[in-house]
């Protein structure tokens, strides 16, 4: 008979073999981690290797770089103007044209007129009112301007005259009011634009309002250099008279015998002048002076009624304006407080009837 193996021993050794089947058991993974190889590390890169990438292009200065690449559009205008053989006709181009009028570059203004002054029907029209409408714009614009000015030029002067308090209660109504759509003004250049070839299709000259045209100034100037002439041939003119003049002086035996009588002799002017002429220049510029001095005293005086009178009617106004507003908000007040009555009473009939309907549903529960 084998001998008996205790309890306690058969117990360690079935702990044992569970440690040894186990794969995730401590044992198991020690083993793992010793078999396993090391890795061999990479060989790290410099900073020097890593850093080296492809050399940027350097920036030229904007007065060595080459000018952009023309548009096809604009290249279209200038073979137009300068090589009508080998130029060909294109829609799509054209109608670019006719929309972006007011981006082409001043450098094809010679072209876009020609071009423009070519068309015809209605696109010829089409483009005369445009540029008819570009101008009267312009000039409301200006109108608009100057009104604004005046306006403001005015209130100054009123709120100078007015105390804190009555400037801000305007401030406020003027906020509350409704204002009037401002007109937005068309560009300056496009303006002038504008104008030149609508007198290029038109051969009519439009006005434009706090504008100088360049051929009127071209004008101006060519009428200085003729008046700036003009004046140096004066001078000249005067340089040479003198020197003919000493020469008649220096040989008086020449003077014919007809222009003979023609000599003066000197007279002093004083004997023939007597104190009573001067008193009389004074008297007269007396009366001058005072004659204006009553005329500007005379407009000053108008002056300051028109002002209390505007002062008066301004006042009159407006007292007007806050008794309204007054009034106004009493009425306001008073619906508000009606409101508010109308409210609580049906508040309160309803919380009536929803008692009385409780107490009838109770008594009919109870019955």
């Amino acid at each position: 008979m084998p001998p008996k193996t205790p309890a306690w021993k058969k117990i360690g050794l079935k702990v044992q073999n569970e440690i040894l089947n186990d794969p995730f058991s401590v044992e198991h993974v020690e083993g793992a981690i010793k078999v396993t190889k090391k890795r061999t590390r990479e060989p790290v890169k410099s900073e020097s290797e890593s850093s080296k990438k492809a050399p940027k292009r350097k920036k030229l200065p904007k007065s060595e770089r080459p000018p952009p690449p023309e548009k096809d559009q604009l290249a279209y205008l200038r073979q137009f103007h300068e090589d009508r053989d080998n130029w060909k006709f294109s829609k799509q181009k054209q109608n670019w044209v006719l929309r972006h009028l007011s981006i082409i570059p001043s450098e094809y203004e010679a072209a876009l007129s020609s071009y423009l002054e070519g068309m015809q029907g209605q696109s010829r029209d089409r483009l005369v009112g445009e540029f008819k409408m570009v101008v009267e714009r312009w000039n409301a614009f200006c109108e608009q301007a100057e009104q604004k000015l005046m306006k403001q030029l005015e209130e100054n002067e009123k709120n100078e005259e007015q105390t804190k308090e009555e400037a801000d209660e305007k401030e406020q109504e003027d906020e509350n009011k409704e204002t009037e759509e401002e007109i937005k003004a068309p560009e300056y250049d496009y303006v002038i634009r504008a104008s030149r070839l609508f007198n290029v299709l038109t051969g009519e000259k439009i006005y434009v309002k706090n504008v100088e045209m360049e051929d009127e100034k071209e004008d101006e100037k060519a009428e200085e250099e003729k008046g700036v002439l003009g004046e140096e041939k004066q001078e000249n003119d005067e340089e040479l008279t003198p020197n003919h003049k000493s020469n008649t002086k220096e040989d008086p035996d020449d003077v014919p015998e007809d222009l003979s009588n023609l000599i003066v002799e000197k007279v002093e002017v004083t004997e023939f002048i007597d104190d009573t002429d001067y008193q009389e220049k004074d008297e007269k510029a007396l009366e001058e002076s005072e004659a204006t001095n009553e005329e500007k005293q005379e407009e000053e005086t108008e002056n300051n009624k028109e002002k209390k009178e505007k002062k008066e009617k301004k006042e009159k106004k407006e007292k007007k304006e806050k008794k309204e507003k007054k009034e106004k908000k009493e009425k306001k007040e008073e619906k508000e407080k009606k409101e508010k009555k109308d409210k609580k009473e049906k508040k309160e009939k309803k919380e009536k009837k929803e008692k009385k309907e409780r107490k009838s549903s109770q008594t009919t529960s109870t019955s």
